[in-house]
């Protein structure tokens, strides 16, 4: 089961390097995002360069078009949030990142999933700060992270 987490396989049986490299850069996000509250933008061009060479390696022109459409998807979804100004452009940016690798229609549960866990996480918050005039800030990286990998166990 883990290995099929981290890895992933293909209806023929070969291993997908698409969840290790998702992995990888979600750990290192929220690593970031838990110690400087920012998700640094050599990540996000690592992770989107990450997506562009796998997705054209294992599927070309094709591959190309679902990284696009992932991308784009991911961005869309979270762009009013951040317009609002309560989602930061780093994870907004690697939302883009998830829907890059995941492609349109996985994006779409995560980001459901996404969704829930961040919401989870900010009511944990609020209930911890009750007391304080200010809003804490949520480490969404922790919320995007955790999102996937449910999906990732559930869906995989």
């Amino acid at each position: 089961m883990a290995f099929e987490l981290i890895y992933g396989k293909s209806p023929s049986g070969l291993v997908y390097p698409f969840n290790l490299a998702l992995i990888s850069i979600l750990l290192v996000a929220v690593i970031t995002d838990l110690m400087a509250r920012t998700v640094p933008n050599w990540l996000i061009f690592l992770g989107l360069m990450s997506a562009l060479t796998i997705s054209a390696a294992m599927n070309g022109f094709m591959g190309l078009g679902f990284m696009a459409l992932g991308f784009a998807a991911g961005i869309l979804f979270f762009l009013p949030i951040y317009l609002t100004g309560l989602l930061g452009a780093g994870d907004v940016k690697l939302i883009g990142i998830v829907g890059a690798f995941l492609g349109l229609h996985q994006m779409l549960v995560s980001a459901v999933l996404i969704f829930l866990v961040g919401g989870l996480i900010s009511l944990f918050m609020l209930g911890r700060h009750r007391s304080s005039r200010h809003l804490p800030q949520v480490p969404y990286a922790v919320a995007i992270a955790a999102g996937v990998f449910a999906h990732l166990i559930i869906f995989n």
